[in-house]
């Protein structure tokens, strides 16, 4: 649970730096529902991500899911624009990832990439996902979405390139990590 709480804070903090327009709201309360409610978009929908039981966390940690899921009840309720409710769906969707609940992970992750179409990162985080899962092919089309997003990006060439060589594709891995190279030619990952 230590460890788990560290990773947790980690990722906040991180978080923060890199999205600092999603702040939790200041009265800390827990959201009206339990469910954040699906919204359309020209071609796909969102989906429903049911607040998980959290009551095998920390205290600390339900507090930070709790507060995530605020900041998406309130974007949701006040009909924000689509980057800004992917980028709320988007958070819920990584602190849920590192809690280790898969399934509203998977889902927050996916509607982040539906709503907010051009910020890579929710691409490259379900990427992660299913690494973490064991699903190459779907985190190499995931990191295969970012990359068109955003073609330098060193962490996403890598591991775009590590999904290609676990799945059998050594000349596309070794493109990516040539590449990867081309940017940066002291990366040891690549």
């Amino acid at each position: 649970k230590g460890r788990l709480l560290a990773a947790l804070t980690a990722l906040s903090c991180t978080q923060l730096t890199l999205v600092s327009a999603c702040a939790p709201s200041n009265d800390g309360a827990p959201p009206a529902t339990t469910e954040a409610a699906p919204a359309k978009t020209s071609d796909q929908e969102v989906r429903p991500v049911p607040m998980p039981d959290l009551s095998r966390l920390p205290g600390p940690v339900q507090e930070q899911i709790r507060a995530r899921y605020a900041v998406l009840e309130q974007a949701i309720e006040r009909r924000a624009p689509a980057e800004e409710l992917g980028r709320a769906y988007g958070d819920v969707g990584v602190i849920l990832m590192v809690a280790e609940y898969p399934a509203a992970a998977e889902t927050s992750l996916r509607n982040a990439q539906v709503l907010a179409r051009t910020d890579a990162r929710w691409s490259y985080y379900l990427g992660q996902f299913y690494v973490a899962q064991g699903d190459r092919a779907k985190a190499s089309e995931c990191f295969e979405r970012a990359l068109q997003l955003r073609p330098t990006d060193l962490p996403t060439l890598v591991r775009l390139g590590e999904t290609y060589l676990d799945g059998g594709r050594p000349e596309d891995a070794e493109r990516m990590f040539t590449q990867a190279l081309g940017l940066q030619p002291q990366l040891g990952a690549a």
